[in-house]
């Protein structure tokens, strides 16, 4: 009898796992347009003397998802992002020249995300997003000795790029259309704020 009761307990736990542990069902398919807020915009490493007047600027980072769910629990997907900056300068070392050099990072990756906790109106998560970052610089300034790359401090080219999707959350307003938001640590941002679709 105590053998029967602990065999129905542990069925009845499963199949609650089973639920908590699922994104639904219905819709295989979820695709993401977001911003995504990060601390490079604000930090730019500039290396520049202090008779240099110069600002910076940063737009978020202009993102989209696409995300496919493998099985209750587990989605995997593609993303891309693309983010613009750059320093203004009013009085270069001094000299009077004043000039800008714009900044774009793009980022494509892959990413995987275990959901959990969700019903037909949440969809939680969290995940690995891992990929590649291109940074660009280009200037109109036209003085052969100024190096944009060391005066910014940033390699232009590729380099890998993980970002951790610490917690991430989908909330809808019918069947298909939702809002989300995630906070990840990595690049290319830590905060993002966006809408959703699924089917």
């Amino acid at each position: 009898m105590k053998m029967r009761t602990l065999s129905i307990a542990i069925a009845i736990m499963l199949f609650g796992l089973s639920n908590v542990f699922a994104q639904n069902e219905e819709y295989k398919s979820t695709v993401t347009v977001n911003t995504g807020f990060s601390l490079v915009g604000n930090l730019l490493n500039i290396e520049t003397s202090a008779d240099t007047d110069f600002n910076t600027y940063s737009l978020p980072a202009f993102q989209a998802t696409y995300d496919y769910g493998l099985a209750k629990w587990f989605s995997i997907g593609v993303a891309g992002s693309v983010q613009f900056m750059g320093v203004e300068y009013n009085d270069y070392q001094g000299m009077g020249d004043s000039f800008k050099t714009s900044i774009t990072r793009t980022n494509f990756a892959l990413r995987g995300l275990f959901h959990y906790g969700n019903d037909d109106k949440l969809d939680m998560y969290s995940g690995v997003r891992m990929g590649f970052t291109n940074w660009s610089i280009s200037t109109d300034y036209d003085n052969p000795d100024y190096d944009a790359d060391s005066e910014l401090s940033i390699s232009q080219g590729f380099g890998a790029a993980p970002q951790v999707v610490l917690f991430g959350v989908r909330g809808y307003f019918n069947n298909n259309i939702g809002v989300n938001m995630e906070v990840c640590v990595g690049s290319p941002h830590y905060l993002s704020l966006g809408v959703n679709y699924r089917f």
